[in-house]
């Protein structure tokens, strides 16, 4: 809705232009007040706030929360979420849960391409997206001690290079 992307935007503008993560936030609740409920858009940058702010664990648990309604829906935006989640995930040491947040943006970084953008010569940087969680699945199996697996996922990475497009 119209509302809640004037909400995100001025949150926006609190956390990434004034670096006021209070306000910022604030503007979320003022919102999911007015709007009645929680909001998938807003809850998501809620999550990215905290991330910013270096609040890994509180991100977690609203990227916990909201990814699978993303996944329901389709949602486009889930693909950027997904790295973001993956990141908190590193940052808190759980590998596990950030080769799975990598392996499931992948995913969805693909279902984005065949689904929301297919056959497009303007977004060929969505093929560079998905091989880069698939990249960073194959760094979280190696700190899960999956060395093996791990070299032979980054083997079939330096393989799909020559498909990459220029950017």
């Amino acid at each position: 809705s119209l509302a809640v992307a004037a909400y995100r935007g001025k949150a926006t503008v609190q956390e990434e232009y004034l670096k006021d993560a209070d306000s910022a936030l604030a503007t979320i609740a003022e919102a999911e007040a007015r709007i009645g409920r929680p909001h998938l858009l807003l809850e998501d940058y809620r999550a990215k706030i905290l991330i910013i702010e270096k609040n890994y664990s509180a991100a977690l648990e609203v990227w916990e929360d909201i990814l699978p309604k993303f996944d329901s829906e389709q949602n486009p935006a889930r693909t950027f979420s997904y790295r973001d989640a993956e990141i908190c995930a590193a940052r808190t040491d759980d590998w596990a849960q950030a080769a799975d947040f990598a392996l499931r943006g992948e995913a969805a970084a693909r279902r984005m391409l065949s689904d929301i953008i297919p056959n497009s010569p303007q977004f060929p940087q969505v093929e560079v997206i998905a091989t880069g969680f698939k990249a960073d699945f194959a760094f979280a199996r190696w700190k899960l001690g999956d060395h093996a697996g791990a070299v032979k996922l980054f083997s079939e990475i330096l393989s799909a290079f020559e498909q990459l497009p220029d950017l």
